[in-house]
């Protein structure tokens, strides 16, 4: 066989960081399959929010759990009814999870790595607060928020 024609795919990760990074799409995977079986309005298996518990407010984390229920279920506008700022923020989580394994096909990247100044993390943290304080506004629009 002409060398040639073989792929070569490698990641710019060491062994222990390709082996993290590996197992989280597993762990990923058998958590979707085991939330696709239990419904976490019915099921007392998942734990509640902190947050709410305690403080009696909406955390911006609030509704992933119900809302991912929903996504691999297909039903995109439920999901997003209990958690906007997850299903917008999602693909940016996938693309930068793929962005950081550094994959190379034949030694060329597949995609560059860019660069996150400290401007990108705070807009990441400001939208979130932003997020957990209009949802717990009790008025409308904003308890459309509201998981």
């Amino acid at each position: 066989m002409d060398k040639k024609s073989k792929i070569n795919i490698k990641t710019s990760l060491g062994k222990g960081e390709t082996i993290a990074f590996l197992l989280i799409p597993i762990i990923g995977i058998i958590s979707l399959l085991f939330l696709y079986f239990h419904n976490p309005i019915e099921s007392k298996v998942f734990p509640k929010c902190i947050f709410l518990e305690y403080a009696g407010v909406y955390c911006p984390g609030c509704g992933v759990t119900r809302s991912t229920y929903y996504l691999v279920h297909g039903d995109i506008l439920k999901a997003f009814r209990f958690n906007q700022l997850y299903i917008l923020f999602l693909p940016l989580m996938v693309y930068l999870y793929i962005l950081n394994l550094g994959l190379k096909i034949n030694g060329k990247e597949l995609m560059k790595i860019p660069r996150f100044n400290s401007f990108f993390y705070i807009l990441i943290g400001v939208l979130s607060l932003v997020f957990c304080i209009l949802r717990n506004i009790h008025y409308y629009p904003f308890t459309l928020l509201a998981p």
